[in-house]
């Protein structure tokens, strides 16, 4: 039993038992008495307190049990919830060695874990009657489970009662993973919408499967890629073993953002574009490839970049965000950066008057404008966009660098 206070009688020394239900306390040499707290509705088992003959350099054990005596008992099962409806199915299956815990009104913690079939059983103190202070069921998941289930709550249990089918339902997470040849330095993830659709026409006619598709950048210099793993929904696993597409990136990728560049395309869908943030090469360090429209292209980024920019201070872009400049126009990009000079970095502001042909120009830099102080940002290491003062309008959270304590 956990959280169990255990005192060496005779001093003010408490200390509380582990998960375990184990506890370690240094004796002097003697005979010496320990004592437990007994938590409310149990009962001693053994003797309480125990007494322990301490020789010099020894190692001793001793045991104090208890147990409840009056007690009902919440039992369920801990189980794999494929289809995510919150019942357990014919066919889904229980999770073992998942923890079931309650807290009692003197805080002590009673658990429980799941057997193989994922059952579990946890005897309760009676507190039915009075009925007035219901228990609340937590489930901790074993590893390679999400812990998606809520708490069971206003549990009342009556002596020698069993309350069933109080169960959890998790989530197994899904591992995927595969080594491709470049160390991978950064990844995001869109909708590229690949000709992954059913039907014929234009616009509205087909129906994309709306799977999200990643993208990765790796970082091996003049030799690093970009490369697209379109979702094979609903494969199991979404992601085969084999990269969509590969594009040679100038140097090498620190930074990715997706988003719809240039206007719909003519089969009606608006497909995002990559941003790409890349070490400076000696003349650019961001770069814009499109996805290409045409029959059986659909969703594959162009053979070569298509655009090629350059940040004012000619440093490394370790962050891109995207945002709508209203209706009709060419989102904004925003540009954080890591400056040659140690400590040092800024954020860009690039716009486009046309979203049909989209050209980006730089029209703000942090600092000097920004208000920054001393003009000295740092090195921008993050960003992220939201509305922080419900004024309706997305405001940027910047994370710099500056030194190293």
């Amino acid at each position: 039993m956990p959280d169990i206070p255990v005192a060496l009688v005779g001093t003010d020394i408490v200390r509380s038992t582990d998960d375990n239900g184990q506890v370690l306390i240094f004796l002097p040499v003697g005979t010496s008495k320990l004592s437990a707290s007994l938590p409310d509705s149990f009962f001693f088992s053994t003797a309480n307190p125990v007494s322990v003959a301490m020789t010099n350099g020894a190692t001793k054990t001793a045991a104090i049990g208890m147990y409840l005596k009056d007690y009902g008992i919440a039992a369920g099962t801990v189980y794999n919830d494929d289809n995510g409806n919150n019942v357990m199915d014919s066919g889904e299956k229980g999770v073992p060695w998942a923890t079931v815990s309650c807290t009692l009104p003197d805080s002590t913690v009673v658990y429980d874990e799941t057997d193989g079939k994922g059952i579990y059983g946890l005897k309760l103190p009676v507190n039915d009657p009075p009925h007035t202070t219901p228990y609340t069921l937590t489930c901790q998941p074993p590893a390679g489970y999400a812990g998606t289930a809520p708490p069971i709550t206003g549990l009342y249990v009556k002596n020698k009662q069993t309350v069933a089918s109080k169960n959890f339902p998790l989530g197994a997470f899904t591992v995927w993973q595969h080594d491709v040849d470049d160390p991978l330095s950064a990844i995001n993830y869109t909708d590229f919408i690949e000709h992954d659709w059913r039907g014929t026409g234009n616009g509205n006619s087909k129906h994309a499967v709306h799977d999200q598709d990643l993208i990765v950048g790796s970082a091996k210099t003049e030799t690093s890629e970009l490369q697209q793993w379109f979702n094979n929904y609903d494969d199991n696993p979404p992601f085969h073993n084999l990269k969509s597409t590969t594009r040679t990136a100038p140097q090498s990728v620190i930074s990715l953002a997706c988003d719809t560049l240039d206007a719909k395309s003519s089969d009606g869908f608006c497909r995002p574009d990559a941003i790409v943030g890349t070490r400076y090469n000696g003349s650019t360090n961001w770069h814009i490839w499109f996805t290409q429209n045409t029959s059986g292209n659909e969703g594959f980024l162009d053979l070569q970049k298509d655009q090629s920019y350059t940040t004012y201070d000619k440093g490394d872009v370790q962050s891109i965000l995207t945002y709508s400049a209203g209706a009709g126009l060419a989102p904004n990009i925003l540009i954080g950066t890591r400056s040659p000079s140690f400590g040092q970095g800024s954020i860009e502001l690039w716009t486009s008057a046309s979203h049909t042909n989209p050209a980006y120009v730089r029209v703000q830099l942090i600092p000097p404008t920004g208000l920054v102080p001393g003009n000295n940002l740092g090195e921008v290491a993050a960003m992220a966009l939201g509305d922080m003062n419900g004024d309706g309008v997305a405001d940027l959270v910047v994370g710099t660098l500056t030194s190293f304590y």
